[in-house]
């Protein structure tokens, strides 16, 4: 986010405050009307505390982007000491909250057309990548036309960065939230934002959210188990929208392609205008949701958080973590959300799940499973199983069989119903009667099993005897319908045991089930499960009591069927050989390389991670050499994770390989600063290697190879861990013994360079560079002569040490070097010689006499024109050196400097001007008929052409042009043997000052100045006469100053009368 100039506003008065911090660690983001200057554009400026400066910089990431009608625009930014500052769109109608709380319940015919503004904007975000989260009437605006505006994303995400809400502590946010969101590390989803846009269209219609902050607290509340009431008052077809949206489970929540078709809407999402609406509801722009979501889908809703995460009550988690702290490089590369453990159970990235819906009405229960005692939890579920078991088989019936399956189904995915079930015979049950139903029961008896095995914290080991599990190696032979729900629910239930804490016995037939279905090339879906039941459980420590990796390992290197329309098999099956080369080598390099490079180039929404699993496998597999060409394009990816892998693969890849390295050290550099300023946790590992790499650069001999070195000092991270005293101390000794001769050696400069640039850099080694100054090579000379040169420019005062080193290594070679510039080239070099001679003379006057050598002063005087340096030098020259007149006019002084004020662009020249001119007024005051002081006068008498120059300038610069041209005047009316006024010419120019300074008080100040100088020569000087008759024939100048001694700004008047009574005396 880069900060921009600021525009000019008006600002005008506040109109709105938002609520104070929960915490009290951030004062309230405050709105004010404004408009921006010399328009009719009002706008709002919104200023946030710099305490939210994470929240702010999502606002602006999100909004920058966006060009919707129902999305708030952002116009500019700024950060103060204490702010963000934004200029966005103004909307006058305040917000949804605002009106909410004047008309309570709206109609349903405004419902319908907020709803639609707010659907438009939704889509158009969706097909964008960004999830909302944070749906609240009062982020939402209405502008003058009554349209709403999505206006806050401080809490919005991109789809493929995916970010826990953690900690929420936004009571009102808590309230349009997906019970989802509420999980420990929930993630946003797009059926997460539907689940509040529901909610916004209940508050709308009810007047009330459907649920209060306070239920998230409670795992057992009405939030996570029951739909809200059903509005009356309102159509069937809105309150069928509203209940959809609400529903609890993301996977039965309607998808974007149901919601648009929805009667609800009737017509009114095809027939909006384009200006209104520019949005086309094409699903298929719509990309992959986050691969973490789908894994969730019907994950567990009672470990929640709101204000504080709620963990399950009396459980621990059976699964064993499997990724330990990365110390690595190796293992950061490795570290990924992409390994944590995924659920097969109602998996839709594997295999459309179809559950049934079903009304509890319908079914013949005698109460509802929400009870937290374990014997009527067991009842109500063997009553299921006993009318699923025994309903006959007609259409009506069956349908109510489905019904008890789907009911059973959303119960179990409550942690104590899965918990009292598995730990009874019940569990077992649902296995058998698989074996004697039709195959659709089968199917949703099997999804029930899986449910449990994956939400289940404790199992009875009853329930995992070979012979309990017998009928899963049945069910996973039969008919594809049933076989592919037995491998989820097996796959289920291999990782709990894989994962159990306690001693659990595989049952002999399992490895077989892996196996069998790893070779099952004819059944695609099957495999994909495998691949995810192999990559679970490769990284447990129980695995090799389930199969033998090896063997594993040499079936998926036959496995080459990954249908384009299916990247999620491709992805999963790539997890699994990332796992298995953690702890084996690979069989087959040549099949491994080819998934390498087909992940590399995988398009579409799933090509984020499609290659960091490319470089996850090359580096699992000691293959990285396969990818060397693409890093450099993975360094410039847009996706952050990309990057960083990359970069860590780097590390490995070019750690020997310094001379290809260098082609990508500074996308390399760039990247790892980007990271360093975002604190991320690997930058301390990728800094550490480069500073070996430094360590190994400066003890070799291939000086090319300083230019990986020198971008890194700019790096802090890099500097920090690389410029150590023995680093420097180590580099000193390279430079002692370097040949500069070496065309090479300037790459050591430019790492010199950089060091004294960034303050890092001891003065010692500055001295170890001498050599370089006579180098045959220019470059050399060059760089070596500006490193002393900058070093100078930011010396401090008297700083003898530099200044020895300047008089005995520089000066002696000044006049050659100065003397020789006849080339571009050369013309660069004598440039740092004299910003080197001039800094010295600035910083410490005593070394002016010494530096002041006649040989140097033509080239110096002549580059006045061109060079500040040379200008600067000049001055001190003139100023401390003690050198007499003659050799500076012999040396061209007095045409260097008519040149140089002649030049509208020096201003600085005008220092020189009064350098050289300010003594002879001393001399003049003190001996006025001096022969010595009059013969100098002479010798300078072609400097009086500028008096014509100070007079035209005089209102455009600052007082050195008053002074200059005061002493100009008084010095040249002394001019011997003068037979014309020496600055006549300047006549005209002052009559034009003159009349300017009758408008304005500070010019008539500079006009008194110069016309009492007038004054005094025309009385005082030896050249009075002279003076008087150029006046007099000047006029313009006489018509001035007698409008001047008519001015009623006396300052102006008294002295223009005066000097005219002197003129016509």
């Amino acid at each position: 986010m880069s900060q921009r100039n600021q525009i000019e506003v008006q600002t005008y008065t506040k109109i709105g405050t938002g609520r104070p911090s929960p915490t009290g660690e951030y004062q309230p983001t405050i709105t004010y009307k404004g408009r921006l200057k010399n328009s009719i554009n009002y706008i709002a400026i919104k200023s946030i505390d710099i305490k939210r400066q994470d929240d702010a910089y999502n606002l602006y990431n999100f909004l920058k982007d966006q060009n919707h009608p129902h999305i708030l625009k952002i116009y500019h930014w700024y950060k103060t000491a204490n702010h963000f500052w934004y200029y966005i769109e103004y909307c006058p109608g305040g917000t949804l909250l605002d009106l909410l709380e004047q008309d309570v319940r709206l109609p349903e015919s405004i419902i319908k057309i907020f709803a639609v503004d707010i659907l438009d904007a939704l889509f158009y975000l969706h097909t964008n990548g960004v999830i909302l989260k944070d749906m609240q009437p009062r982020n939402i605006l209405i502008n003058e036309c009554g349209s709403l505006k999505i206006a806050d994303f401080t809490r919005a995400e991109s789809i493929d960065k995916p970010q826990s809400l953690n900690v929420i502590v936004d009571e009102d946010m808590i309230e349009y939230l997906a019970p989802e969101l509420l999980l420990e590390n929930g993630i946003g989803s797009f059926a997460s934002d539907l689940y509040s846009f529901g909610a916004l269209l209940y508050r709308m219609a009810a007047g009330q959210v459907p649920f209060k902050s306070s239920l998230a607290r409670d795992p057992e509340s009405a939030l996570f188990h029951e739909a809200p009431p059903l509005l009356p008052g309102y159509s069937n077809d809105f309150n069928d929208l509203v209940q959809a949206l609400l529903r609890k489970n993301p996977a039965t929540r309607p998808q974007w392609a149901e919601v648009i078709k929805h009667p609800f809407w009737e017509d009114l999402l095809t027939n909006r205008s384009k200006s209104s609406s520019p949005t086309e509801f094409d699903v298929s722009r719509l990309p992959k949701n986050p691969t973490r979501e789908q894994n969730r889908l019907a994950g567990n809703l009672t470990r929640r958080a709101s204000a504080v995460a709620i963990p399950a009550k009396g459980v621990e988690s059976a699964r064993i973590s499997t990724q330990s702290s990365p110390k690595t490089i190796e293992s950061m590369i490795m570290t990924s959300e992409l390994f944590e453990p995924q659920q097969l159970f109602l998996n839709t990235t594997i295999d459309t799940v179809n559950i049934p819906s079903f009304k509890p009405e319908e079914l013949d229960l005698k109460f509802d499973i929400n009870s937290s005692i374990k014997t009527e939890v067991i009842n109500v579920f063997e009553q299921c199983l006993n009318n699923i078991r025994d309903e006959t088989p007609t259409s009506k019936k069956d349908r109510r069989k489905y019904g008890y399956i789907a009911y059973l189904i959303q119960k179990i995915q409550n942690d104590f119903v899965a918990d009292t079930i598995a730990e009874t015979p019940l569990f077992s049950e649902i296995l058998k009667m698989a074996l004697e139903l039709k195959s659709a029961s089968a199917s949703g008896l099997l999804i029930l099993y899986g449910g449990i095995a994956h939400n289940a914290h404790n199992i009875s080991p009853s329930n995992l005897s070979e012979e309990a599990l017998k009928p899963l190696k049945i069910l996973a032979e039969k008919e594809e319908k049933v076989s592919r729900k037995a491998i989820s629910a097996f796959g289920e239930i291999a990782f709990y045991m894989a994962s159990a804490k306690t001693p659990l016995v595989f049952p002999s037939f399992f490895e077989q089930i892996i196996m069998t279905n790893l070779q099952n090339n004819k059944d695609e879906i099957m495999q994909h499960y495998v691949y995810h039941i192999v990559s679970g459980i490769v990284p447990l420590p129980k695995c090799s009591s389930l199969f033998d990796i090896k063997k594993v390992e040499e079936l998926m290197m036959k496995c080459n069927n990954f249908p384009p329309e299916r990247p999620a098999m491709l992805e999963r099956y790539a997890i699994a050989l990332c796992e298995i080369y953690q702890q084996i080598e690979t069989s087959n390099k040549e099949h491994v390389e080819d998934i390498i490079i087909r992940l590399m180039s995988m398009g579409g929404n799933s090509s984020n991670t499609c290659r960091q699993l490319s470089l996850m496998l090359a580096s699992s597999a000691k293959m990285l050499y396969v990818l060397k060409d693409e890093l450099g394009k993975c360094l410039a990816d847009t996706f952050e994770n990309i990057k960083m892998k990359a970069l860590l693969s780097v590390c490995l890849c070019f750690g020997d390989d310094l001379k290809n390295f260098l082609g990508l050290s500074s996308r390399f550099l760039f990247v790892l600063d980007k990271f360093a300023q975002d604190n991320w946790n690997e930058v301390d590992a990728v800094s550490n290697w480069f500073a070996q790499i430094a360590w190994k650069i400066i003890k070799g001999n291939d000086y090319s190879l300083f230019q990986i070195i020198t971008p890194a000092l700019i790096v802090k991270v890099c500097r920090e861990k690389m410029w150590t005293n023995s680093f420097q101390k180590t580099f000193g000794e390279k430079l002692l013994q370097m040949d500069f001769t070496n065309p090479d050696a300037v790459y050591a400069l430019q790492v010199l360079e950089a060091a004294v640039h960034e303050g890092v850099c001891s003065f010692e080694l500055v001295t170890y560079i001498s050599k370089a100054f006579e180098s045959p090579e220019k470059d050399t000379r060059f760089l070596s002569l500006k490193i002393v040169a900058d070093l100078n420019s930011n010396a401090s005062k008297n700083n003898t040490e530099l200044a020895s080193f300047v008089l005995e290594k520089v000066l002696p070679l000044a006049p050659t070097i100065l003397n020789n510039s006849k080339q571009s080239e050369d013309d660069l070099i004598s440039e740092q010689v004299l910003k080197i001679l001039s800094f010295t003379a600035n910083n410490d006057k005593n070394c002016v006499p010494v530096i002041a050598k006649k040989e140097i002063y033509p080239r110096v005087f002549e580059k006045m024109c061109q060079s500040p340096s040379a200008l600067l030098l000049t001055y001190h020259i003139i100023q401390f050196s003690g050198d007499i007149i003659d050799n500076f006019v012999e040396s061209g002084l007095l045409e260097a400097i008519s040149d140089a004020v002649k030049k509208e662009n020096i201003p600085d020249s005008f220092d020189v001007l009064y350098a050289i001119l300010n003594p002879l007024t001393k001399q003049l005051t003190s001996s006025p008929n001096s022969q010595q002081v009059l013969s100098v006068i002479s010798k300078i008498s072609k400097l009086a052409e500028l008096t014509k120059i100070c007079a035209e300038r005089l209102f455009l610069g600052t007082t050195k042009i008053l002074n200059c041209l005061q002493v100009e005047i008084y010095i040249f009316s002394y001019l011997p043997n003068a037979i014309r006024c020496p600055f006549e010419d300047a006549f005209p120019a002052l009559a034009c000052r003159i009349k300017e300074a009758k408008f304005s008080q500070e010019h008539a100040n500079v006009a008194k100045r110069f016309i009492e100088m007038l004054f005094y020569v025309s009385t005082k000087s030896t050249q009075t006469e002279l003076v008087k008759q150029a006046m007099r024939n000047c006029s313009d100048f006489m018509n001035a100053l007698f409008e001047a001694s008519e001015s009623p700004i006396i300052e102006l008047s008294n002295p223009s009368k005066s000097l005219l009574q002197i003129i016509n005396a």
